[in-house]
């Protein structure tokens, strides 16, 4: 599928003053979500030891790693629109 047809989020009880379906919702409307989309958004096409080398993805892991670009919190702005 090209185009995803549901997002579903679970902040498992930590979101204070938003519920998990904006949440769902907003990502739906604001973020494409299309491989083409996540391949240019993180760059995941160009590797490089300046952004992730998938070596080091694969020995320390995708998540919790700050030099990673998915885990830049460069759409912040938007999310706060929700919470105004």
């Amino acid at each position: 599928v090209a185009k995803p047809t549901s997002v579903s989020v679970d902040c498992l009880g930590t979101n204070t003053g938003v519920n998990d379906d904006v949440l769902s919702d907003f990502v739906m409307k604001n973020f494409s979500l299309t491989p083409n989309w996540i391949r240019d958004k993180f760059g995941l096409d160009k590797p490089s030891k300046d952004t992730f080398l998938y070596a080091d993805v694969a020995a320390r892991g995708q998540v919790g790693q700050k030099d990673y670009p998915w885990e830049k919190l460069d759409a912040i702005d938007q999310f706060k629109t929700l919470i105004k």
